[in-house]
C-alpha cells in the first residue's frame, strides 16, 4: 500500500521541469564529484570506488534534490530544506572519500590536525579500502531519505499537493 502511494508520489513530481532539474542536478553533482577526485589525484581522476557507485550516489543525491525542490515549491505550509541540503551533502562527501586512499588533499590535512598524521594517514587509507561500502552508505542514506518524503507526499493526509494552474 505504501509503495503505491510512493510511486504515484514520484510519478506526480518527475513532470516536465523537475526532470530537467534533476537532469542538470546530476551532471552537476558528477562534475563536482569528478573535479573533487580529480583534485585529490593531482589532476588525475582516480576513484577508490567503482564507477556504477559513484553513478549511484550521483542519481540518488540529484533525485533527492528533485523531490526537495518540489516540496518546497509545492507545500502550502512551510517546508522543510532538508532533502536538498542532505542530497548536496552526500554528493559533497562521495567527492570527498572517492579519492581517499592516497593521501587526498582535501581529508588528509583536515584528519591530521585533528587527529594527528600517524591516525589520519589510518583513517584515510581506511575509507580509501572501504569506499564501496561508503558509496553504499551514502546512497541508502538517500534512497531511506526520498522513501520518507515520497511517503509524505504519497500520504492523502499531507498538505503537499500540485499547486493549481493560474487561472483555473
Amino acid at each position: 500500500m505504501a509503495a503505491q502511494g510512493m510511486i504515484g508520489a514520484l510519478k506526480s513530481v518527475y513532470k516536465g521541469k523537475y526532470i530537467l532539474l534533476n537532469a542538470a542536478a546530476a551532471a552537476v553533482y558528477y562534475t563536482i564529484i569528478e573535479k573533487m577526485i580529480s583534485l585529490q589525484g593531482f589532476g588525475v581522476a582516480i576513484a577508490t570506488a567503482p564507477i556504477y557507485m559513484i553513478y549511484a550516489v550521483v542519481l540518488t543525491s540529484s533525485m533527492l534534490l528533485t523531490i526537495g525542490v518540489y516540496l518546497i515549491f509545492n507545500r502550502r505550509a512551510g517546508a522543510s530544506y532538508g532533502g536538498t541540503a542532505s542530497g548536496s551533502a552526500t554528493a559533497l562527501a562521495g567527492g570527498i572519500f572517492g579519492g581517499c586512499g592516497c593521501h587526498s588533499a582535501i581529508l588528509y590535512p583536515v584528519l591530521a590536525i585533528a587527529v594527528g598524521g600517524t591516525n589520519a594517514a589510518f583513517v584515510d587509507t581506511l575509507i580509501g579500502i572501504h569506499a564501496t561500502a561508503v558509496f553504499a552508505a551514502l546512497s541508502l542514506l538517500n534512497i531511506g531519505l526520498m522513501a520518507y518524503y515520497l511517503n509524505a507526499i504519497g500520504n492523502p493526509k499531507c498538505n503537499v499537493r500540485a499547486r493549481p494552474k493560474k487561472g483555473k
